[in-house]
């Protein structure tokens, strides 16, 4: 049980931030890959991050995992 719980609670954090995502925010995506949000299909459950300029990758909203500005911050 005390083991369980962080991560409930780190999990839980994540999941929010995934669904409060929007144009124009910065994120690190699974494998540590930069980039800033381009476009958000909730439907698909697909997020479209800029990782330099025109070039756009696609990754599941699952994938993205932390706000790249409170990660060079800390």
């Amino acid at each position: 049980f005390f083991m369980i719980r962080p991560q409930q609670k780190e999990r839980k954090k994540i999941q929010e931030f995934q669904n409060s995502l929007q144009k124009g925010t910065k994120v690190v995506v699974g494998g540590g890959i930069y980039g800033t949000v381009s476009n958000i299909d909730l439907a698909a459950g697909v997020v479209e991050v800029e990782i330099a300029k025109n070039v756009i990758i696609r990754v599941a909203k699952s994938n993205v995992f932390a706000d790249a500005n409170a990660l060079q911050k800390a």
